[in-house]
C-alpha cells in the first residue's frame, strides 16, 4: 500500500530525523515500527508521497542493519533516519569496532546475504569506524511519483451494441383478414369448368 499525501507531492521543508535507542536482546520489530511511522509522519506532516516498495525497502534496510547489530555487538545499538530531499538515510550506531564486510555473491551459500540485499537495494552502504564502536549507513532515494500527465487512466467503457429486433418477413397479405377466434373464412369462387357448354354464336 503506497503512504500517498494529499495534494501535490513535495519535499520536506528541511532535515528531518528520528532516533531510538535498543538493547542487544530487543526485537527487530520496534525498529521496524520506528520507520514506518517516521515514513507516515513525512507523509501526514511534510506532503511527501511514498511508495509501497519503497516502505518495504526501508523496512528490509532497517531489519537487515538492526539484526547485524544484534548478533554482533554487545551493547545498545542506536537506529537513526534521516530524510534530506528524497534521499533517506539509515544509520546504525553499535560498540563493536569490527567493519562489516559483503562476501563474494554466491547464491549456493546459506546466510551471509544481509549486507549483499542492503547494498543492491541502497544508492550506497557505508561503515565508519568510532571511537567506541561502528556505524553503518545506508543512504535511499525515493522514487519521485509520476507526473499527473503520465499516469494512464482505464479507457471509459464502451457499452455494447444493441441489436435491433428481428421484423416479421414482409409478405404481401393485404387481402388477408387477421386471424381471429371468431374469423369467418370467405366462401371460395369455382372457377368454371372446362367441360361447360359453348355458348349460341347466334
Amino acid at each position: 500500500m503506497d503512504l500517498i499525501a494529499d495534494g501535490a507531492d513535495r519535499e520536506p521543508a528541511a532535515v528531518r530525523s528520528v532516533t531510538a535507542t535498543y538493547h542487544s536482546e530487543a526485537e527487530v520489530a520496534p525498529a521496524r515500527d520506528l520507520a514506518r511511522g517516521f515514513l507516515r509522519h513525512l507523509v501526514v506532516e511534510d506532503g511527501l508521497t511514498v511508495s509501497g516498495p519503497d516502505t518495504d525497502i526501508v523496512s528490509l534496510v532497517v531489519t537487515e542493519l538492526v539484526t547485524n547489530a544484534r548478533k554482533y555487538a554487545h551493547g545498545p545499538h542506536t537506529l537513526t533516519l534521516q530524510i534530506t530531499g528524497r534521499l533517506l538515510a539509515v544509520t546504525v550506531q553499535d560498540t563493536n569496532t569490527e567493519l562489516p564486510t559483503t562476501l563474494p555473491v554466491d547464491p549456493a551459500r546459506a546466510g551471509g546475504h544481509g549486507l549483499e540485499i542492503v547494498r543492491a537495494v541502497s544508492k550506497d552502504l557505508t561503515a565508519r569506524r568510532e571511537p567506541e564502536g561502528k556505524t553503518v549507513t545506508a543512504r535511499i532515494e525515493l522514487a519521485r511519483p509520476p507526473p499527473p500527465s503520465a499516469i494512464r487512466r482505464p479507457p471509459t467503457p464502451t457499452p455494447p451494441a444493441t441489436e435491433a429486433p428481428e421484423t416479421a418477413a414482409h409478405t404481401d397479405d393485404a387481402a388477408c383478414p387477421p386471424r381471429t377466434e371468431n374469423c369467418e373464412i370467405p366462401a371460395l369462387v369455382p372457377r368454371q369448368a372446362a367441360f361447360d357448354a359453348p355458348q349460341d354464336p347466334t
